[in-house]
């Protein structure tokens, strides 16, 4: 359950997974405060030491869907390659390229992204942890030269977590939001 200013939206989400044959599933639900509710569900299978291979659809609120295929490897220096496409109703494309490397005191990603409708970009975050809170900066340019900023921090709590939140756009204007995290946890032995 997330509680903002916005209202409260919640989020269930099953993962399955078989370790004799490295396969597994995933469903999840998420209902934004408007009731609008967005469904993932797929398959991931392992692929090598390290590296899975997943796919999935995503159904937005209208019923449209997205296909997504992503391969997760593993790199001899100990950071992760990840590529995803995403495939809409139309068959237009966007593919997200991302390298996931670990530092001393967390981890940074670098990555870059394309469409077939021309547009284009770079992405970075760098996440650390620091007196018991996850301090997350990242950002996004686009083709035009045009970068928004996103910083989180995330804190535990007595019922959770609490996130706050600062994104900027282009003309440096920054909106700021916080948000409360509750997490249930249910286990189900098959």
């Amino acid at each position: 359950t997330v509680q903002s200013e916005r209202g409260t939206a919640q989020r269930n989400v099953q993962r399955n997974w078989d370790r004799s044959s490295g396969k597994g599933t995933y469903s999840s639900e998420t209902t934004g405060p408007g009731g609008k509710t967005v469904t993932r569900q797929g398959t991931v299978e392992k692929t090598g030491e390290g590296s899975y291979h997943q796919t999935g659809t995503i159904t937005g609120p209208q019923g449209h869907t997205t296909d997504v295929d992503r391969t997760s490897t593993r790199n001899d220096d100990g950071s992760r390659t990840v590529n995803t496409t995403y495939t809409n109703e139309k068959g237009e494309t966007k593919t997200v390229d991302k390298t996931i490397t670990k530092t001393e005191d967390g981890r940074s990603m670098t990555g870059s992204y394309q469409t077939s409708t021309g547009k284009s970009g770079t992405i970075e975050s760098k996440t650390t942890v620091e007196d018991g809170k996850i301090k997350t900066t990242g950002s996004v340019t686009n083709q035009d030269g045009k970068t928004w900023s996103r910083t989180a921090e995330t804190s535990k709590t007595d019922t959770g977590l609490h996130r706050d939140i600062a994104v900027t756009n282009p003309e440096g204007k920054t909106r700021d939001r916080s948000v409360d995290i509750q997490v249930t946890t249910k286990t189900v032995t098959p």
